[in-house]
């Protein structure tokens, strides 16, 4: 099962510009609770805080009030073991396949091993099902700091430089994706998201 009408997600950059990128722009705001495959997960709706909001584009405010966001409480706080940096997507689709029971094609279109390396950041945006209160395509945003590279904790001296090897060895070599085979990580995710635009939440 796909939700309809998402549009060419895999165009929109992974950290895309903070503005409110409507999923369909001509669906209005609803108070109404979620409903459809995913609103046995979601939590409470997610509002930007104040400093979000200062640097929205004054000419973006107005799509503000048609944002529909809802936290994802199952995917909060869980831990992601990325074997091989390579292989980030899969792990990633992995773990959407075990956290949610229903089917679903999930698919990321852009490769995410990139912010792992460079922010040591394991996020991604892909598609989610749709929210039938509203009938609106949503999307999932997904972040998470990398917290071991190699099986050694980032907040040692040692993970720190095992993290400054893997930066290195990334940026000199001209077989990156041998690199990328080479090194393990590991990310908690603090932050999920269940949302009709495809930013501002990552």
């Amino acid at each position: 099962m796909r939700a309809a009408g998402f549009g060419k997600l895999g165009a929109v950059p992974v950290r895309a510009p903070l503005s409110p990128r409507l999923l369909d722009a001509t669906v209005s705001g609803s108070d109404r609770p979620p409903a459809g495959l995913m609103a046995a997960h979601v939590g409470p709706r997610v509002e930007l805080d104040a400093s979000e909001l200062d640097r929205i584009a004054p000419e973006d405010r107005s799509s503000l009030s048609r944002i529909r966001a809802f936290a994802v409480p199952a995917l909060t706080d869980l831990a992601v073991e990325i074997p091989r940096t390579l292989e980030a997507n899969r792990e990633a689709i992995a773990l959407l396949t075990r956290t949610f029971p229903f089917p679903f094609e999930w698919k990321l279109d852009r490769p995410i091993f990139g912010a792992l390396h460079k922010q040591t950041l394991f996020t991604f945006l892909c598609e989610a099902p749709e929210d039938d209160a509203t009938g609106q395509p949503m999307c999932l945003v997904v972040r998470g700091p990398v917290t071991h590279v190699e099986g050694v904790a980032l907040d040692t001296l040692e993970g720190k430089q095992r993290l400054e090897r893997v930066q290195r060895s990334f940026s000199a070599t001209t077989d990156f994706r041998a690199t990328l085979r080479s090194f393990s990580m590991r990310a908690r995710i603090d932050r999920a998201v269940w949302a009709n635009v495809q930013s501002p939440f990552v």
